[in-house]
């Protein structure tokens, strides 16, 4: 147009969001009455970014502090674990099990203060079985995921609880693909350990394959300009070996014995093969109802199964040695002992979340209503299959010596039975049967929750609103039955009570590594064919009772929230300013366990019964009795972005945000710890009453990141934190 200045605007627009762009148009020529500018027929053209591109843009144009990865950043996991993704942003720490990464940390706080989310929506899990807000990444699978975020600053939008950070994993969407496409990969890994396609021993007491292949696919298919679909699949199946050695060293004890002269007590060395299965499913509807609103509908299904084969033999020197350095150890004669030790645990679970939202968007008003739904369960079993989780077995009246200890290799170890023979701590004809153990738990996590957002633009300046709900329940049941083995003689580790007839003949003669002689192991399904055989050669220890009351819960959370939040553009578009104000509402009710020592005692002051396990019984009550509570809380929150140049942005923002204490120190309940023979000095015993009425961390945040976006993608960040907590509480 003659006397117009040419202005070129690259414009990014997000799958299935809108974008206004304004633009300043100067007449050179014309001077006087205003003139309206006609403008052609312009057409928009849809380019197919690389994902990784894609992530770092929302990152650029987000309004807080937060970090965004393409699922394709960092190449295959075969597991399809979300930890191994996650471990590469900044601010986060991973914890691993074994070889799977179980939970996540931003900024150095518990993973119990990191929520994880599935398109904003809180994810269930059920913490393996225990009294925990951690979130474990085992059963949820990357194959649903096209971009994973790690929120540092949370705006008035968002859940308060983010005391280290939250991550957020989002969804594939249909309509990131122009046409239909079907991706898939076949694939298996392989050990050196393990280059055969046969049959071996392990990781329990059978043979099977260790090269074991797996596959993912996903189906993505824009059916019309209105309504697309995506699904995505995997299965994963991995073995892995573990073999793990450590020394453990005594800083007390004895005359000389100290923190400044310790000396190496113990040698443990670990075989723990293992196994991993994983399955996933997931499916993502978007359906475009007009031109300016959309429905949307995701659901996943995960399913998550693990086999521990752990064995480990312990070379325990004994207490008070008086003859050491830092390169050797020399117990006092027959004060040593060695164990042989094994755990076999069974763990599977599985999670289903689904969610619907609508989305309207109007020249100057976006409204979004939406709810969702999720549930994940955790069980780990063993004699159900057959076999205990758990046996030890020992040999004592030993003289242990560590010679050669240079913190990296095993020491030399020389043994000595107590008639001053050689002992040979890789026969298990030396041991006896010590005790035995069932492990087993059943737990759920459900979350339900609703939401209702409301943005209202005016010219340069948005006002947003909303309301949301969420509601947690947890229930766990966890029992764990110990045995102490007495045999025909009813005697403990007597002549009666020897090992070596339970061998497991099949795990035999595996390599335990680090150049130590292959040992013998425990088959834990013969002992327990044993026990059902002869249930008389094993007692009850009288802790059984109480632990079961202890981990039998019930909890129900309700979070109840409204936000208002405003953001401004100022200077032409290059600063913003972000702020507002969140509110809180936390409800609790929970059901925990009752302890009533007097139970034992009839109405006129004699013992009910002299049986310790009876009285166990009697004093500990299951899920005896429950408690309420609630708190609220104001949550201001401001962030300010400004463009210094088109690649160089600077932010600050600050957040107050807490940290809701974990189910197991706020449910009823009370242990007691009756010390009969104290050492002196000492109270002699001790009373730990949970508190209910237990109030959140509450956290100032201070954060200010400097940000190079370089073209077309990539990013340089340095950014610094401060964080002020209070309201602290210990467990």
């Amino acid at each position: 147009y003659t006397g117009l200045d040419t202005n070129r605007v690259t414009v990014t627009a997000a799958a299935g969001q809108p974008v206004a762009q304004d633009f300043a148009l100067t007449n050179r020529q014309l001077s006087g009455d205003d003139e309206t500018v006609m403008l052609d027929a312009f057409v928009v053209q849809a380019t197919e970014q690389a994902a990784d591109a894609v992530a770092i843009n929302e990152q650029r144009f987000s309004a807080n502090i937060k970090n965004v990865v393409s699922a394709d950043a960092f190449g295959d996991v075969t597991e399809g674990n979300p930890g191994e993704f996650l471990k590469y942003l900044p601010g986060v720490s991973v914890d691993y099990v074994a070889a799977d990464v179980r939970s996540i940390s931003v900024r150095g706080f518990g993973s119990a203060f990191t929520s994880v989310n599935v398109d904003g929506n809180r994810m269930a899990s059920a913490a393996s079985s225990g009294a925990s807000r951690s979130f474990e990444l085992e059963q949820v699978s990357m194959n649903n995921v096209a971009r994973l975020e790690v929120v540092k600053v949370p705006l008035p939008s968002m859940p308060a609880d983010s005391l280290g950070g939250s991550v957020n994993l989002v969804s594939k969407n249909a309509f990131e693909r122009d046409n239909a496409e079907f991706k898939y990969r076949i694939y298996t890994s392989i050990s050196d350990e393990n280059l055969s396609f046969g049959k071996s021993p392990g990781p329990g007491v059978e043979t099977s394959r260790k090269i074991r292949p797996g596959y993912d696919f996903s189906y993505t298919n824009p059916l019309s300009d209105t309504f697309g679909l995506i699904f995505n699949g995997l299965h994963s199946d991995q073995f892995n070996e573990q073999h793990r050695s450590r020394s453990a060293w005594q800083t007390s004890g004895g005359a000389v014995a100290s923190p400044s002269n310790p000396y190496m007590r113990t040698y443990t060395v670990q075989d723990g093969p293992k196994e991993t299965q994983r399955e996933s499913l997931g499916l993502n509807l978007d359906w475009k109802l007009t031109d300016h609103s959309v429905l949307s509908f995701g659901y996943q299904w995960n399913d998550y199964q693990s086999f521990f084969g752990n064995r480990n033999y312990n070379i325990n020197a004994g207490s008070n040695a008086t003859d050491f350095s830092a390169t050797h150890t020399n117990g006092r004669a027959k004060a040593g002992e060695v164990t042989a030790g094994m755990s076999h645990r069974h763990k599977f679970g599985t999670t289903n979340h689904g969610s619907l939202d609508y989305k309207f968007y109007g020249d100057d008003l976006e409204v979004n209503v939406g709810g969702y739904y999720s549930y994940a369960t955790n069980e780990y079993d063993d004699v159900e299959r057959g076999a205990f989780s758990g046996v030890n077995t020992r040999a004592r009246s030993l003289t242990v010596s560590h010679n050669n200890i240079d913190g990296t290799n095993p020491p030399d170890m020389t043994i000595k039975d107590a008639n001053g023979a050689d002992f040979d701590w890789t026969d298990l004809n030396n041991y006896k049967i010590r005790n035995v153990r069932s492990s087993r738990s059943d737990s759920w996590d459900e979350f339900t929750g609703l939401h209702v957002d409301v943005t209202k633009s005016f010219d340069k300046f948005s006002l947003k609103m909303g309301l949301n709900s969420r509601e947690q329940e947890r229930d766990l049941v966890r029992r764990t039955d110990d045995y102490d083995y007495f045999g025909p003689d009813g005697k403990a580790e007597s002549d009666d009570d020897w090992a070596a007839p339970f061998a497991d003949t099949i795990y035999a003669g595996q390599d335990p590594h680090f150049g130590l002689p292959a040992p013998t192991y425990v088959d834990p399904g013969k002992v327990y064919q044993h026990f059902l055989e002869h249930p008389e050669y094993f007692k009850e220890q009288t802790a059984n009772w109480s632990d079961r009351v202890k981990n039998d819960y019930n909890v129900t959370e309700k979070v109840e929230a409204g936000y208002i939040q405003g953001d401004v553009d100022l200077a032409e578009g290059r600063l913003k300013l972000i702020g507002g104000v969140r509110y809180e509402k936390t409800s609790l009710d929970g059901i925990g366990y009752l302890y009533t020592p007097d139970a034992i005692y009839n109405s006129s002051g004699a013992l009910i019964s002299d049986d310790r396990l009876t009285q166990e019984r009697l004093k500990w009550h299951r899920r005896g009795q429950s408690t309420s509570n609630s708190y609220d809380g104001i949550y201001p929150s401001a962030h300010m972005v400004y463009n210094i140049n088109d690649n160089l942005m600077l932010r600050m923002a600050y957040a107050k945000t807490i940290g809701r204490p974990d189910f197991s120190n706020i449910l009823p309940g009370t242990e007691i710890d009756d010390d009969e023979t104290p050492a002196a000095g000492e109270p002699g015993g001790k009373i730990t009453v949970r508190n209910p009425d237990l109030k959140p961390y509450q956290s100032d945040n201070f954060d200010v990141s400097l940000d190079y976006y370089f073209e077309p993608a990539g990013v340089l960040s340095v950014g610094v934190f401060h964080k002020q907590v209070s309201d602290f509480f210990g467990g």
